[in-house]
């Protein structure tokens, strides 16, 4: 199906649609909408929890950490020395033991015993040979009292991730071997040439469970010591997933902390979300154990906390907000952070295959219609009013003003005084080059042209990685801002400009052309594009870049900055669809977006000017940075100057990468395929309109 033909069906639909609501006495959505039909107030949702079991307030920092039968035994370390603790799970002292100052190199808890390697042995007996050590456990019991000891010969450089006990056996891995110690023997070793073990841990009946990575089947495996070789339990088909900490029970129940939520796999790779961290304000990151404790309860340790955390069904009057995304995870904490703090509404997170555009697009124009957008990776012009106009709810909300963000944000974000969309977070795109060859002449396509061509003998145009198709990618980019008109909705494709910047794009080194490797900041590079993600890129570039002056020239044109603001790469992009029943519901979980809080948070440049006021300084006051006042200014002044914002639109972007290769394998000219794509962009912003 060709690309006109699919969009003319597209409006097709839209067009039906309209026509039905129009029927029905459809009329312009205004602010907080109609609110007499809402779904049933009564939703029952999983609430996670979490109860802190008090420890010593002498402890700085749990060292080792391990749960059996309903005990919690932690070396806790103090200013002065290391102790064994013994809890219950009320967090009551059951027993205690001083360890003194010696090095310890592991901790495990198994049917009542209690087991602490240390590096080394305090025998005077001595069995270990060249290359070897003496190291020994000391077992405990759960009231704290030494019951005996046992040596072990391993090698003098062994260090030890973790260590689990195995009959008389003790089990000590790092990220490739696994070592297994036996009284009066010297270690045997498995080793996994190759792949990383993630992590090693023991089943409730007694079984090892190794991760591997980096194998064809990356995943979960029984380890058998006697012959060393592994059998799958779960395998992971998506290298994104990371545990920071594992529980695997009796029944095959595998659980994962991937640092965003405790998730529950089952063998043919399927899994739920039993405990969300960001609802429990929790970074799952630095959760380094979980033990099962029933269904939807798990004793979890950090470095310096232990707590139970869990999930339970409750039911709840709120009314439902649905959410579109196609990446949850991006949305989550920011939701998590709603639903914790909100009685009245529950934002329902609906993820989209990022293909399943005209599925949107057709809910977007029905009383189905997801009440919040997320706009990352999903396609909708800012001239749409499919999109809720967002101007009136800054004018009167008390608690955010559009004086509160930096630069011109919101002005470049309005088409035709109409605001679809806002972000949280931006960067700042532009072309930065030599001061001391372009000088400070109007950077127009023919400037930029004449410049490069007097200098072609002494300095290279971009960096070796800027091929032709590179180019014309930031060509596609800043397109959204230099040659379409959002307003009226039409573009210029086959303007001179256009066809000047195909030809330029061709003059790039392919591949197999280039002779030498030219970085970014090498002296004979006359230009680059570059891209502010953080404040932090200015110390960077201060370092780094080209060694001469520079100056953000921006990408040529005739009539505006050339500069960009976008949505940062980690950033979100909020919008309330135009059929929202809830939609003042929907403007406060939006604009905590802007709370001194989240916007603390985030990794891009912040919108709101407060807070990057205080990462500027913060930037300039630390001594390891190369950032003086001037750097500042000169990032300051190429902010306040920006007055364009790129609206990522996939459609207009493959519409002009697959057109322009005719014209780069030379089967027609820039002018023919400027025409071309100036043809089929028209006509994608008509059916927009």
């Amino acid at each position: 199906m060709n690309l006109r033909k699919k969009w003319c069906e597209v409006t097709a639909i839209i067009i039906m649609v309209c026509i039905m609501l129009n029927c029905s006495g459809c009329q312009k959505a205004t602010i907080g909408g109609n609110n007499s039909e809402i779904n049933d107030p009564k939703i029952t949702i999983n609430k996670s929890y979490k109860t802190e079991i008090p420890i010593s307030k002498d402890i700085t920092a749990v060292k080792y950490f391990d749960f059996s039968s309903d005990h919690i035994v932690l070396v806790g370390e103090t200013v002065a020395e290391q102790n064994l603790y013994v809890l219950n799970l009320n967090g009551d002292t059951v027993g205690f033991a001083n360890l003194g100052s010696n090095e310890i190199k592991g901790l495990f808890a198994d049917e009542g015993n209690i087991g602490v390697l240390l590096a080394k042995s305090n025998s005077q007996e001595n069995n270990a040979v060249s290359g070897e050590q003496n190291v020994e456990i000391d077992y405990y019991s759960y009231e704290g009292v030494l019951t005996s000891t046992k040596y072990y010969i391993c090698s003098d450089k062994s260090e030890y991730y973790g260590v689990v006990a195995v009959e008389d056996k003790i089990v000590g891995w790092d990220n490739s071997h696994i070592t297994i110690l036996s009284p009066g023997r010297a270690e045997e070793k498995i080793s996994f040439e190759g792949s990383y073990i993630s992590s090693l841990s023991k089943s409730l009946e007694g079984k090892l469970v190794v991760e591997l990575y980096g194998m064809q089947e990356n995943g979960f495996y029984y380890l058998s010591l006697e012959s060393g070789k592994i059998k799958p339990i779960l395998k992971l088909f998506d290298d994104s997933v990371f545990n920071y900490s594992i529980c695997y029970s009796n029944n095959e129940e595998l659980f994962i902390n991937d640092g965003r939520s405790i998730v529950e796999y089952d063998a043919d790779g399927s899994y739920s979300k039993v405990v969300e961290w960001e609802a429990l304000n929790v970074d799952g990151k630095d959760v380094r154990s979980i033990f099962k404790i029933t269904d939807k309860k798990f004793l979890c340790a950090s470095n310096k906390k232990i707590f139970l955390a869990g999930s339970v069904e409750e039911t709840v009057n709120r009314t439902i907000l649905r959410l579109a995304t196609v990446d949850k995870t991006r949305v989550a904490p920011l939701v998590a952070e709603f639903n914790r703090n909100s009685k009245d509404y529950f934002i329902q997170i609906i993820e989209y295959d990022p293909n399943s555009q005209l599925r949107l697009n057709t809910e977007l124009i029905s009383e189905d219609a997801p009440d919040i957008i997320e706009l990352t990776s999903i396609t909708i012009p800012p001239n749409t009013y499919l999109l809720e106009d967002l101007v009136p709810y800054f004018e009167q909300d008390i608690d955010i003003n559009l004086d509160d963000f930096t630069g011109n944000i919101i002005e470049s974000m309005l088409v035709d005084g109409r605001l679809t969309s806002i972000i949280d977070s931006y960067c700042i795109q532009t072309l930065a080059a030599r001061a001391d060859i372009v000088g400070d002449k109007a950077w127009t396509m023919q400037n930029m042209l004449s410049v490069f061509h007097e200098n072609k003998d002494l300095v290279y145009a971009f960096p070796c990685w800027m091929s032709p198709e590179e180019l014309l990618l930031w060509v596609c980019n800043v397109s959204n801002g230099e040659f379409i008109e959002w307003e009226s909705g039409t573009c210029s494709f086959d303007s001179d400009e256009f066809v000047a910047w195909l030809k330029f794009c061709k003059e790039m080194p392919t591949e197999n052309s280039i002779s030498e490797y030219i970085s970014d900041y090498d002296p004979s590079v006359l230009m680059t594009v570059q891209v502010f993600q953080t404040v932090q890129w200015i110390d960077t570039i201060t370092k780094n870049y080209m060694g001469s002056e520079i100056r953000y020239v921006g990408f040529p044109c005739n009539d505006s900055v050339g500069s960009y603001y976008s949505k940062n790469e980690l950033g979100l992009r909020m919008a309330i669809s135009a059929t929202s029943r809830n939609k003042e519901a929907a403007w406060e979980f939006i604009k905590m977006m802007f709370s001194d809080n989240w916007q603390k948070r985030i990794v891009g440049i912040p919108v709101i000017q407060q807070e990057l006021s205080a990462r500027l300084s913060e930037l300039i006051s630390d001594k390891e940075n190369n950032v003086m006042q001037s750097d500042i200014d000169k990032f300051l002044r190429l902010n306040e100057k920006t007055n364009s914002f790129l609206y990522n639109n996939t459609v207009i972007r493959d519409i002009i990468m697959e057109s322009a290769q005719a014209y780069f394998s030379g089967e027609k000219s820039a002018e023919d395929v400027a025409a071309i794509i100036q043809s089929k962009v028209s006509i994608y912003l008509s059916e927009q309109t």
